[in-house]
């Protein structure tokens, strides 16, 4: 018996398809078998999962999970082309016993009309400016962690991809980088802040709540949105309050925005990243300095 299928034909597409796969019993591979046990659970559910709460019946090798967080930032005048991605990782072995008990080519293209947008304001983590091809080796690299980082060749960490209003940051990568998350092959599970918001009944005025207004809700100032590297930790902040709520002190020592105002610095003393460079002027385009230091005419 033969059958034809068809080809998503948009980032909408795509994820449901993902979404939707049908898993054969034979020849289960141990990524399937994550898929399958994440299939019927909530995407909240999914999400606390890979901050380590324990889950019946969570097939040995999902412990391995990473979460890879992402916010992309697109043009949006003519060309409209992609000028920043954010990324902020980690992994479930990590956060199990941290939440226990209780992160270029287009760079010259700035966004100030609807969207303002400011690379260098990064807050969180190490801002580096990257042709095309590095940043899609680097993402790349991102969803492939080896489980043993002395055999990066070998089996891969299974992925649960995390964005707000996902199917933006699904077509930006296809679009611009020829990435497509739904075909990578250790990724298990793609969710999205704004629908755990609605499984969690966190809601704004109409169906799908905007960033700004979700930091909002946990009293968290969101400076320097539209900033990918911001937007992602802003994700991870709201997605981590969301799920793990019920774990969280009723009256902390400090505010959830004293212990953001501390992460910003500490996040950018880690390791830079092995892509790209540390300096580019989105003015004149010098490698020699950044744009706030830029004193020559253009």
């Amino acid at each position: 018996m033969s059958s034809e299928s068809r080809s998503p034909t948009s980032s909408s597409e795509a994820l449901d398809a993902f979404r939707n796969l049908s898993i054969s019993n034979v020849l289960e591979t141990p990524m399937d078998e994550i898929r399958r046990f994440f299939r019927g659970m909530s995407q909240s559910s999914i999400f606390a999962y890979g901050l380590g709460i324990e889950k019946a019946g969570a097939p040995d090798f999902a412990k391995n999970a990473v979460v890879v967080v992402m916010d992309c930032e697109k043009f949006e005048h003519e060309p409209r082309c992609l000028t920043e991605y954010g990324l902020q990782t980690f992994t479930r072995k990590e956060m199990q016993p941290t939440l226990a008990d209780p992160g270029s080519q287009n760079a010259h293209y700035i966004n100030r009309t609807f969207c303002r947008g400011y690379p260098e304001k990064n807050r969180f983590g190490i801002t580096r400016f990257a042709t095309k091809q590095q940043a899609k080796d680097f993402l790349t690299s991102c969803l492939s962690w080896p489980i043993d980082v002395t055999k990066p060749d070998g089996d891969k960490c299974p992925i649960i991809f995390l964005g707000h209003a996902v199917e933006n940051e699904m077509a930006m990568l296809q679009q611009e980088l020829g990435v497509d998350p739904t075909v990578v092959s250790n990724v298990v599970a793609i969710i999205d802040t704004q629908h755990i918001a609605k499984e969690k009944g966190v809601h704004r005025r109409g169906d799908k709540i905007g960033l700004e207004a979700l930091m909002r809700v946990y009293k968290v100032a969101f400076r320097d949105g539209h900033t990918a590297g911001n937007d992602a930790a802003y994700t991870a902040i709201g997605a981590i309050q969301m799920v793990m709520g019920f774990k969280l002190p009723k009256n902390p020592e400090r505010s959830l925005q004293s212990v953001v105002d501390d992460l910003e610095p500490y996040s950018q003393s880690s390791v830079p990243p092995p892509v790209g460079v540390r300096n580019f002027c989105t003015r004149c385009e010098s490698f020699a300095h950044k744009q706030l230091q830029c004193r020559g005419g253009i």
